[in-house]
């Protein structure tokens, strides 16, 4: 991905008042694992304060938390490649769309959120990140007991490191979530901004902390596992994300109190958000058009499903303006062979297709 799209994003984040560290970042972030430190370090200097040695006693933990940066981007690409608003991640765009507080918004910090939880976490878990920790062996058998150091049955039938790597894995969840909040709650504003801000940063990060999946080993030689062997290890950031659009779709609309402390729904026959319920204050533009106010880039020139009555049909999509037609020749590999050993040969095919475009 192009340091800029993550570059972008992160340079939204700033303008809340909260990510002034993500700013000072935003050019730091680079998908080689060599990506020079000393850039990234002295971006960040200014904004850390009193932890000023943090990135370079730490310039992995670093990297990871842009790492995550970085899934969130993509998977928020996927999530809205057919809707109008698709995650466009052009700098004035997202920064003028992020000074509202949009479901869109709202989206954006708890996926972003998430990203980092699950980054710090999945890089503890497989060792790549120095410096997590491990509050207890949460590797539990039939009894739901915690497994201690005199299970030597589970330590045969796991490899040293991997055994402790699965008994904390609620652990290292634990700590990604730390590092996520660190990073992303920056600032001590009330004003009920900050309170939006803030929730659906927490809906992110325990969109990954609560939905864990439990996995399961048997050990013996027979096939009825008498005994076994269980943890809990990250869900996929696909299915994260899926959790987080589902709550994207059922946003609730919130207002704070008279005192500005709390957020309430608008509406009073609506459920008050629950913790990994996505909030908002703002209701959304129609993304149909090109408005410099509000940061929407319009669907014109946008590719449109003619066959499809959904979000990326042509219908939807244009906003009742029409599209154009035209066919586009693209050379693409077939029929391709493999040949031993060990390489796959194919001719390249001209194929004619025709795209759809919004007017």
């Amino acid at each position: 991905m192009n340091a800029l799209v993550v570059g972008f994003l992160i340079l939204g984040l700033q303008i809340t008042g909260c990510f002034a560290l993500w700013g000072n970042l935003q050019m730091s972030f680079r998908p080689n694992p060599k990506a020079n430190l000393n850039t990234i370090c002295k971006r960040t200097q200014s904004v850390l304060q009193g932890n000023s040695d943090f990135c370079t006693s730490k310039p992995e933990l670093v990297k990871t938390v842009m790492k995550g940066i970085a899934i969130a981007v993509n998977e928020c690409q996927i999530k809205f490649a057919s809707r109008k608003w698709n995650c466009s991640t052009v700098k004035r765009s997202i920064r003028r769309i992020l000074q509202h507080d949009y479901r869109e918004t709202a989206f954006v910090f708890a996926i972003a959120s998430a990203g980092i939880t699950y980054s710090v976490s999945k890089a503890c878990s497989e060792g790549d990140l120095e410096g997590c920790y491990c509050r207890g062996k949460q590797v539990v058998g039939n009894s739901n007991s915690l497994i201690t150091e005199n299970a030597v049955l589970e330590r045969r039938s796991l490899d040293q490191r991997e055994f402790e790597r699965k008994g904390c894995q609620a652990s290292f969840v634990e700590f990604g979530y730390q590092i996520a909040k660190q990073f992303m709650d920056q600032g001590n504003n009330k004003d009920a901004k900050a309170l939006v801000t803030r929730h659906n940063n927490e809906a992110g990060r325990l969109a990954v902390k609560n939905h864990m999946h439990k996995r399961c080993r048997c050990h013996g030689l027979s096939q009825v596992c008498t005994h076994k062997t269980c943890w809990n290890e990250l869900a996929s950031f696909y299915s994260t994300s899926d959790r987080i659009k589902t709550h994207f779709d059922g946003a609730i609309k919130v207002y704070a109190d008279n005192k500005g402390e709390s957020l309430m729904a608008e509406e009073p026959t609506v459920k008050p958000p629950t913790s990994e319920d996505l909030i908002y204050t703002t209701k959304s533009p129609n993304f149909c058009v090109r408005e410099k106010e509000t940061g929407t880039l319009g669907t014109k020139g946008r590719t449109c499903n003619v066959t499809s009555l959904g979000t990326g049909g042509c219908d939807l999509l244009c906003c009742d303006r029409g599209y154009e037609s035209k066919n586009v020749v693209e050379y693409v590999n077939c029929e391709c062979t493999f040949h031993w050993c060990c390489e796959v040969r194919c001719k390249t095919c001209r194929k004619e297709r025709t795209v759809h475009t919004c007017l």
